[in-house]
């Protein structure tokens, strides 16, 4: 199922990508859960914490509440 998050609220899968080619993960991946899935790799991959992975914990969090059903 295809993610359509409200275009007035800021976040998804664009943003998802952006934070992590800015953590330099980078991914090719454009489906929400393939994505969100990368995001939570890192985030596990980096238990001590800092801006990139906060970044994403939140991303994660408004995938989870905009695609997951």
């Amino acid at each position: 199922m295809p993610c359509r998050p409200p275009s007035s609220r800021p976040g998804g899968v664009q943003q998802t990508r952006r934070d992590l080619a800015n953590a330099g993960a980078p991914t090719d991946d454009t489906d929400w859960q393939d994505v969100r899935d990368d995001a939570q790799e890192f985030v596990d991959e980096h238990p001590w914490g800092g801006g990139a992975v906060e970044a994403l914990k939140r991303d994660i969090q408004k995938l989870d509440s905009f695609c997951a059903s």
